[in-house]
């Protein structure tokens, strides 16, 4: 289930998309103010966002330059009643992914939300990441050390992941929670405790330790 952050302050506009979003199965989150919106995306991960672009606190391009500066590739849709060509030439230079203007209809921003996500989907087939000797087929969903498969569990995976896209990041464990457990599904920081210990004991190879727990913090990887 794809997890979709809507930042909208009016509520006629938000309420239809939430409506439309939710009866397509996506989980959508809806905040209606620009400094809240960043606040959540400092904890939260989401596989789309929809920014209108006039917002109090903070406009949809601001969020945009910012979550690009962390560079956080997260797709963009714009919503905006500025249609004009230098309008649209502003939010794609500040990395906006695709620009509806209002008025729009709800059949159109339903297109454009599934081919991002489509592209989204397509631009991890064939990648794999790796470090040091461990290596992760994004495609086929398999984990290496060297040339011994891992077996892991979908969570194992999802964990592996987020820490080998971000290495010697800090996560904190409601960072990771978001991240690695769906949002119709409940996680706790019990069951994170729980899949790091088998993590560990997959990876933990020859002496080699890659999740540190940071005390008071979180957890690193690397």
């Amino acid at each position: 289930m794809a997890k979709i952050l809507l930042v909208e302050d009016d509520p006629a506009i938000s309420g239809n998309v939430v409506d439309l979003l939710e009866s397509e199965r996506f989980a959508v989150e809806l905040v209606a103010n620009g400094k809240d919106a960043i606040a959540i995306l400092e904890f939260n991960t989401f596989d789309l966002l929809i920014l209108d672009w006039q917002l109090p606190g903070m406009s949809g391009p601001e969020i945009c330059r910012t979550l690009r500066a962390r560079q956080d590739g997260t797709p963009v849709i714009m919503l905006t009643g500025r249609g004009t060509i230098a309008d649209k030439e502003e939010g794609f230079r500040v990395g906006v992914d695709d620009y509806l203007a209002k008025p729009f209809d709800l059949r159109e921003l339903r297109m454009r939300v599934k081919a991002l996500l489509r592209r989204k989907k397509n631009d991890y087939l064939g990648e794999k990441l790796t470090y040091q000797n461990l290596s992760l087929d994004l495609e086929t969903r398999t984990a290496y050390s060297g040339d011994e498969e891992i077996a892991l569990l979908p969570k194992e995976f999802a964990l592996l992941e987020l820490f080998m896209r971000s290495p010697t990041r800090v996560f904190t464990a409601e960072q990771i929670i978001n991240a690695v457990w769906k949002a119709d599904e409940v996680g706790s920081e019990g069951a994170l405790r729980q899949c790091l210990v088998r993590l560990r004991k997959k990876i933990n190879k020859e002496g080699r330790h890659l999740i540190h727990s940071i005390y008071g913090v979180g957890y690193k990887f690397g």
